[in-house]
């Protein structure tokens, strides 16, 4: 409506004019969009929509595990029934989004697809426009890392040659995440 990302808080009674940052403001565009033209149910049905397309990533990545189908539809029912009360028309549907795409990135990374690293700069970017949850995409990274680091079975050099370029992907879109509007306060949020 204003066609300005707010820089102060507009929305409580108890903060009303002090800084703050709007992480989530291409979210926030998008969903604006798509009440403009579907009204509420145009609301109910993207949410719904990526719901299960967070899901369905997690489904594949089950799939490619051969996690037979009993134990992955039940993982999945119940990490439904976890988050269900999560799974609501805000920014935070686009974190359930991208961490299903990085965890499948991360699959195949882990069966060889080494070139796909080249997307973590850029999911970094897009994350940290749309919810500040983009640090948690590093996380997720270094865990793999420190598992890789605990289950390994040659030599440590070896190990960091192996996984050089996803760590260089990682140091460059945790720096690509700083081109948003937010810029250092994507992190200190």
């Amino acid at each position: 409506e204003t066609r300005s990302i707010p820089h102060t808080d507009i929305y409580s009674h108890t903060a009303a004019g002090r800084p703050w940052t709007n992480h989530e403001w291409p979210a926030q565009v998008i969903f604006y969009e798509v009440y403009r033209l579907a009204g509420f149910p145009g609301i109910i049905y993207v949410t719904a929509l990526m719901g299960t397309t967070a899901f369905a990533m997690v489904g594949l990545v089950l799939r490619r595990n051969n996690i037979p189908v009993l134990i992955a539809q039940s993982t999945l029912v119940l990490g439904a029934a976890a988050v269900a009360p999560f799974m609501i028309p805000r920014p935070q549907m686009f974190y359930f989004i991208f961490w299903a795409v990085l965890l499948y990135l991360m699959e195949l990374y882990t069966f060889g697809a080494r070139k796909v690293v080249l997307w973590i700069p850029l999911l970094f970017f897009v994350w940290a426009n749309f919810h500040a949850s983009m640090y948690l995409m590093a996380l997720l990274i270094a865990l793999y890392l420190v598992a890789e680091i605990i289950i390994v079975t040659g030599p440590k050099q070896a190990w960091s040659k192996n996984h050089r370029g996803l760590i260089a992907a990682t140091l460059i879109g945790s720096l690509v995440a700083l081109i948003n509007v937010n810029t250092l306060s994507v992190y200190t949020y």
